[in-house]
């Protein structure tokens, strides 16, 4: 009878244990505002799913987007990511405090063009935005970011009050709007520190904001 009720214990515990990891993986985090054709999403322990207006976002979710697809994310805090075609990018962690307007936000990006609008969380502490070659944070602002593979990885910064950009074991920030960072890729060997800040040409801007915006043109 004891080993009995030990085993029915184990059973209830992992179950419990089971249910309770579940409930952690599908935290909603925001809702997307915008979505084109060929955008899914995975959430953790799920399959992958068709994006559209309106689908909750959870917790560590993964989106990715075709070469037609894009997507806007808002989240509970107000912060809000565009993601451009060919993209893929992680919601890694996010923590929100509405009473105190405080928490945390962390994303993980692979590859693609992303517009970064930081929302309550970004007034009180660095919203992170991780890319294959380094760690960039946000205060209070709108940041561009250009991740693409065999390319110096290429972040903006359009406004608010400070970007920094970590890679190689040095950090470069720019408080001043409508400067940009570049990241070498390195294949092999120890990472590349970013180079120093220099200011982006509008068309510089305006094409990774075309590209978050605009549909790419079909071709003939």
């Amino acid at each position: 009878m004891v080993n009995g009720r030990k085993t029915s214990f184990v059973v209830i515990a992992a179950a419990i244990t089971s249910l309770t990891a579940t409930a952690q993986a599908e935290i909603r985090v925001g809702v997307t505002s915008a979505v084109n054709p060929s955008a899914v999403g995975i959430p953790p322990q799920r399959e992958e799913r068709l994006l559209y207006v309106g689908i909750d976002m959870l917790a560590d979710e993964r989106v990715i987007t075709g070469p037609t697809g894009r997507a806007q994310l808002l989240f509970i805090d107000g912060s809000n990511l565009s993601v451009g075609p060919d993209s893929e990018v992680v919601i890694d962690k996010f923590v929100y405090d509405p009473q105190t307007r405080t928490g945390e936000l962390a994303f993980s990006a692979a590859r693609g063009v992303f517009r970064l609008v930081g929302g309550r969380i970004s007034k009180t502490s660095e919203v992170q935005f991780r890319t294959p070659a380094a760690v960039v944070g946000l205060r209070g602002g709108i940041t561009i970011h250009n991740v693409q593979a065999g390319q110096p990885e290429q972040h903006g910064f359009i406004f608010g009050d400070r970007m920094s950009v970590f890679a190689g074991g040095e950090t470069k920030a720019v408080t001043q709007p409508g400067f940009g960072i570049s990241v070498p890729q390195v294949t092999g060997g120890a990472p590349a520190p970013p180079d120093n800040p220099v200011r982006w040409a509008p068309a510089t801007i305006q094409a990774s904001l075309g590209l978050l915006e605009a549909a790419p043109a079909a071709p003939l």
